[in-house]
């Protein structure tokens, strides 16, 4: 039996597309080409210990062969996209044989892109298996499909309804096409970063269990146990249901420097955040109800 490990963005998706090639005997996912021993999932998301995600592939030379792996490996994302350390492309080869045909492939192809391939090319490092909930991920959940760079424009959001994270598409459509779905309230809101009325909004004593989701997509975006009476009169939270559900970035309207929170899948105005919080995040996610829709636990 002969070994590789790969990354090519999501390690889920990744896994799966492996998984499925006649003579590969095993996969496992996990981390590699980082400075810090035994990391988390979340300290890799961090983007602090300079992981890859990557899946150990040993495959038996007489049923497949690697040149044949790679030509899956190319297939099932686009190794001209730069992306993070975390989702890079890469080849961490075992052999020299296998570095010799990584090589050359990457020759080959190259005329079939426009911009110039960032497959990194090394030796394997040494190899961390990830946590048991990630391995054979899409297997466990009945998914199908690629991973993230597969589909480049999908994303990885956490859903309560999947219990775990999905990948889905982004919601994009044009101001006009907004302006004509969304009520005039909801559309001032969340595409104009409005701020509405405290006090006087739906959700800012709203005390049963249940989500909050993005008005405009409906994608979740906070846990009712999360949220907390901030005196404000605006709806507040002291954590997102996941970060990966959201984007924050620097906001300089009104004289003032606070940050903006936009839902990752439409890019609607939320509200912002600010770090007076109580614990144990120390922070308070100040939302308008008119961004959100919420929905109450059954039962």
């Amino acid at each position: 039996m002969k070994t590789v490990i790969l990354g090519a963005g999501c390690f889920w998706g990744v896994e799966a597309e492996f998984r499925a090639v006649t003579g590969v005997v095993d996969t496992r996912v996990g981390y590699t080409g980082g400075a810090t021993p035994n990391p988390t999932y979340e300290m890799v998301c961090s983007g602090t210990t300079g992981h890859t995600e990557v899946v150990e592939v040993t495959y038996d030379p007489d049923v497949v062969i690697f040149s044949e792996l790679l030509q899956l490996f190319w297939r099932i994302h686009n190794p001209t996209v730069e992306q993070s350390r975390q989702y890079r492309s890469a080849i961490y080869y075992t052999s020299s044989e296998q570095h010799n045909e990584a090589l050359a492939q990457i020759i080959k192809i190259s005329a079939d892109y426009r911009d110039p391939i960032l497959t990194v090319v090394l030796p394997a490092p040494s190899f961390c298996i990830a946590e048991e909930y990630h391995q054979r991920y899409y297997e466990k959940h009945g998914l199908h499909g690629g991973c993230a760079m597969h589909h480049p424009k999908l994303l990885r959001i956490y859903s309560s309804s999947a219990g775990g994270f999905i990948e889905i598409e982004p919601v994009e459509k044009s101001e006009a096409e907004w302006q004509r779905i969304l009520d005039p309230y909801t559309f001032n809101i969340t595409r104009g970063a409005g701020t509405e009325t405290p006090f006087a909004n739906p959700y800012w004593d709203n005390h049963t269990p249940g989500i909050y989701h993005c008005a405009n997509c409906e994608t979740d975006l906070f846990d009712a146990k999360d949220k907390f009476d901030s005196g404000t009169g605006w709806p507040s939270f002291t954590a997102p249901i996941a970060t990966e559900n959201i984007i924050t970035s620097p906001d300089t309207s009104l004289g003032m420097v606070r940050i903006e929170v936009k839902c990752h899948r439409c890019g609607a105005h939320l509200g912002h955040l600010f770090k007076d919080g109580p614990l144990p995040t120390g922070q308070r996610y100040c939302m308008n109800s008119g961004a959100l829709v919420f929905t109450p636990l059954s039962g």
